[in-house]
């Protein structure tokens, strides 16, 4: 919250919500980062006599690695844990060739009676000359999906509908209060006369929970309370602004803490 002008004829008070801003980038971002790399797998296997090979494919939003596997040189498949996990609850299955071990999935998963049934089917192909085919696969993207559309979908409420700029406006010339919000969709703008406003209040009400918060509101001369801050919002100094409205007015009453009439 900025004091852009106060003088004799004018006071401007704006108010960028600069954290918000990149609070809903960062939350944002993150979500598009979730669904970029959030990946699925394929484990496709073809068998020909003595000779066959398998490929696998780890696919995600932005890129595709694909290994070729000689059939010969594939030995076994197995379910490992993750040991970055203490509560040892997340699997994935390693195949196991001559010269190494070749994770299945980047990822780990809490399923692991899927990652058994995976590993059963591979070893199953393994053991089985007579089996000319395999294809397994393991796509858990739909969650990463869904959790990066969450986090995107909170980024943009938050710069929508809380993210506006605020600007409040006196004009001793003009003889009009100017109230700006404007937000990424849309904006709202209300006017009235000086000679209305007949006293600045922080006033106290309860919210939909029936917790109490406060904002600054003008008292008109025909009773009613006008709200020009947001709600129990930290970024504003509300003593400030209705201390600065008061003295730009010359209205020396002090009415805080009334319920506003409807």
């Amino acid at each position: 919250m900025d004091i852009v002008e106060y003088n004799r004829i004018k006071l401007t008070i704006r108010h960028r919500p600069l954290l918000l801003w990149l609070l809903s980038s960062v939350l944002a971002a993150v979500g598009l980062g979730v669904i970029a790399f959030q990946g699925g797998s394929a484990l496709t296997c073809q068998r020909t006599g003595q000779m066959g090979s398998c490929e696998l494919v780890n696919s995600r939003l932005v890129e595709a690695e694909v290994r070729t596997i000689p059939l010969d040189s594939l030995r076994d498949a197995s379910v490992e844990i993750d040991p970055r996990n203490e509560s040892n609850d997340t699997y994935r299955v390693v195949l196991l060739t001559r010269s190494a071990a070749i994770p299945f999935t980047s990822d780990y998963s809490a399923d692991s009676n899927q990652q058994e049934s995976i590993a059963s089917q591979i070893n199953a192909f393994i053991m089985n000359p007579s089996k000319t085919s395999l294809n397994v696969r393991q796509d858990d993207r739909w969650f990463g999906y869904l959790f990066g559309s969450l986090l995107i979908g909170v980024g943009l409420f938050v710069a929508t509908q809380k993210g506006k700029v605020v600007t409040l406006s006196f004009d001793k010339v003009r003889d009009r209060m100017t109230l700006k919000q404007r937000g990424l969709l849309r904006g709202t703008t209300i006017e009235l006369p000086l000679a209305e406003i007949v006293d600045v209040t922080i006033e106290t009400i309860r919210d939909a929970k029936d917790r109490q918060i406060e904002r600054v509101a003008l008292v008109l001369n025909s009773g009613k309370h006008l709200a020009i801050t947001p709600d129990a919002d930290p970024f504003w100094d509300y003593k400030k602004v209705a201390h600065c409205i008061r003295l730009f007015l010359n209205l020396h009453s002090e009415q805080s803490g009334k319920t506003p009439q409807i």
